[in-house]
């Protein structure tokens, strides 16, 4: 009788980490666009560059640019561009093993809404910054924080 006690009061603790734990999951998953930028700052900034113009530290080191990708292409290309991820091009090497064609074109999707010009988004889904947490949701921009009286 005490064992299936102690199994029951072993099955109630488990049962409560479990709970607990996936109370912190989430149950929804970024917005495409959202989804597209972070998966930029993690494989493709450090050549394209943090505003995805071109000018990342890792393609200064390789003695030259890499293309500016910002506000480029459009879905009627998309697919040749996913292939271009897929299989790299030049210095550029394929991604295809560590993103899928959904997660390129998520990517190539976040690309086309950034101003040419200046690699901001209109709709605020900025590249983090080096050692910022990896958000979930925009980041909201320090300019308007400062603007509006917030800020530090």
């Amino acid at each position: 009788m005490q064992a299936a006690a102690g199994y029951l009061r072993c099955m109630w603790f488990l049962l409560c980490i479990g709970a607990a734990l996936a109370a912190d999951m989430p149950t929804k998953l970024p917005p495409d666009r959202v989804r597209g930028r972070d998966l930029y700052d993690i494989h493709c900034w450090a050549c394209h560059g943090r505003m995805a113009l071109g000018d990342g530290p890792s393609a200064a080191l390789l003695g030259g640019s890499a293309p500016a990708l910002a506000g480029r292409g459009s879905p009627a290309d998309r697919e040749a561009r996913i292939d271009l991820v897929a299989t790299g091009k030049g210095a550029m090497p394929g991604f295809l093993a560590v993103l899928d064609r959904e997660d390129s074109g998520r990517i190539l999707l976040w690309l086309e809404g950034l101003d040419p010009a200046t690699g901001d988004d209109p709709e605020g889904n900025r590249i983090r910054r080096v050692g910022d947490a990896a958000p979930a949701t925009p980041v909201p921009d320090d300019d308007a924080d400062a603007e509006a009286g917030g800020g530090d």
